[in-house]
């Protein structure tokens, strides 16, 4: 007789990155148990919102059946001396197997004789195997984030149990609760479950739908259907989009109208406030940004009207406050920005963002008179302001507009020749010849001040994004309309360090390069061969 089997913990909410993560983890668990102790099942699978975490395994046999397993030891020479006596190798031999003396026979095997022992495992109900090893299995689960509550760890507090196999409960001790016959809503309202079967139609029924992959597929679908009425286009942002599955359990998407007065603000502006501070989905037509943006509600509410409503007046005092800061930075002299520079602290050998600017302005002197001796003040001035938005009002409070706050701004004073390669030279979105010296140099620099303070990305922590800014220096190089000698840029940038910093920086950038390629689909041998710049 075989039967389904389910086993669920209801938390208190989840972050969306740990719950990604959390159901998989669960039946990783389980799928180890039920492998060391050869318990077969035809299928499994998990489930997970930010109140749950379930696992679902299909056909397990209700009686794991009596084995017997034969295993060889040492050598009957090896096993025993003179008289018959055991050696410590085949004592430890025992010891390992739980066996004893008695138990060992002897057998020849291609000619050669071996002790054997054999190993009875008595057959056992499933349920009685379960209860042994819950603590186990719960305890190989790993977070790297974790609280700690009355002796119990876990990434959220967990506040009920539910373990079902066919349609038994099994009475389960775990984090210091009694499981029972339901689980529970988002609002804490108890869902009787029947069966293990039943257990995700069960949820179904009452708007909760367990697999992100599901939720998901309803959010794009509602996407498509509110897009075909408005006649408009939604932003598929896939961190915004993954971000939304994983921290809803029955999402529903509203299309809500804002103000169109705020159009006048830059675009990039608005769209950053809606995804970034307020986890929605900005709404183009074909005009541009249009005045709406896309809400996905968590479950089904009376008041729905009433909600979004609140959506709209969080979203228009944001973009309320994103106004303001940019009204008080356009309407200051760019050369009050330069200054301000003075106070923004900067990390290794620069003293302040002020000091940093004139040493990629000294670099991109020389460096231009090498390759583009007729652009060099062009090139200069988009180094004098490649960071001066950073001391801006609208940058302090939506860091992500760094390059496209220095943009629109330059384009405001007039500066329209250089606002194109400033913003290509940050954001990396329009490459010239001056964008791509500029941005180097400036990037170089900052890898060089914190590899020179000895602060070195590893293989699991990268606080400070070093290695995206050596991949974004790699993508300067590769995609510079014009070629560059890395050396020379090196000896240059370099030149106010020790040799063994300069030494280090290259062989990282070097390092970054052979990824590079190597996510390009190029063979392993041809990356070898032309990563030696």
């Amino acid at each position: 007789m075989k039967s389904n089997f389910l086993f669920e913990l209801w938390v208190e909410d989840l972050p969306p990155t740990i719950q990604k993560f959390a159901g998989e983890k669960l039946k990783t668990a389980f799928v180890k148990f039920f492998e060391n102790n050869e318990i077969t099942y035809a299928s499994s699978e998990h489930f997970s919102t930010p109140r749950r975490i379930a696992v679902f395994f299909k056909d397990i046999p209700r009686v794991i059946p009596k084995k017997v397993t034969k295993i060889r030891g040492p050598s009957e020479k090896n096993a025993f001396k003179e008289g018959g006596l055991p050696t410590q190798a085949l004592l430890g031999f025992l010891k390992k197997h739980n066996a004893d003396l008695k138990d060992v026979r002897v057998e020849e095997v291609k000619g050669n004789r071996y002790v054997f022992v054999e190993i009875v495992k008595k057959a056992k109900k499933f349920e009685e195997v379960f209860k042994q090893y819950l603590p186990q299995i719960l305890k190989n689960i790993k977070f790297n984030e974790s609280m700690r509550w009355d002796g119990n760890c876990f990434p959220r507090p967990v506040r009920n149990i539910l373990c079902i196999f066919g349609k038994k409960f099994l009475k389960v001790s775990c984090f210091g609760l009694q499981p029972k016959k339901t689980t529970l809503t988002s609002t804490g309202d108890k869902i009787k479950i029947e069966n293990a079967s039943g257990y995700e139609k069960t949820l179904l029924r009452n708007k909760i739908i367990p697999v992100p992959e599901k939720r998901k597929e309803r959010i794009l679908s509602e996407f498509d259907i509110e897009e075909k009425k408005k006649k408009v286009k939604i932003e598929r942002d896939n961190f915004l989009l993954e971000y939304t599955v994983y921290s809803t359990e029955y999402p529903q998407v509203f299309l809500k109208e804002f103000d169109e007065k705020f159009l006048e603000i830059p675009s990039e502006i608005l769209v950053e406030t809606l995804k970034n501070h307020q986890k929605c989905f900005p709404v183009y037509n074909r005009n541009g940004l249009a005045p709406f943006f896309a809400v996905v509600v968590d479950g089904d509410f009376k008041n729905i009207n009433e909600i979004l409503e609140n959506y709209k007046n969080c979203v228009e005092a944001r973009f309320e406050d994103a106004k303001f800061f940019w009204g008080e930075d356009v309407s200051k002299l760019l050369e009050e920005h330069l200054k301000n520079m003075e106070k923004i602290f900067c990390f290794g050998i620069f003293k302040n963002l002020k000091n940093k600017t004139e040493r990629v302005l000294e670099d991109c002197r020389f460096l231009s008179q090498i390759y583009m001796p007729m652009r060099k003040q062009q090139i200069m001035d988009v180094a004098k302001y490649i960071d001066f938005d950073i001391a801006t009002k609208i940058v302090y409070e939506f860091p992500n507009l760094h390059g496209i706050a220095g943009f629109y701004i330059l384009k405001k004073h007039g500066f329209n020749k250089i606002a194109d390669d400033v913003r290509g030279a940050v954001c990396l979105d329009r490459i010239t010849e001056a964008s791509a010296l500029a941005g180097i140099v400036h990037r170089l620099n900052t890898i060089k001040s914190f590899f020179n303070e000895k602060i070195r990305p590893t293989t699991s922590k990268d606080p400070y994004g070093l290695k995206k800014i050596c991949d974004e220096i790699v993508f300067l190089f590769i995609n510079a309309p014009i070629y560059f000698e890395f050396e020379k840029f090196l000896n240059r940038i370099f030149d106010d360090v020790g040799e063994d910093v300069k030494k280090d920086v290259y062989l990282f950038i070097k390092e970054r390069f052979k990824i590079f390629l190597e996510k390009e689909g190029i063979p392993c041998d041809i990356v070898e061969m032309v990563s030696k710049f």
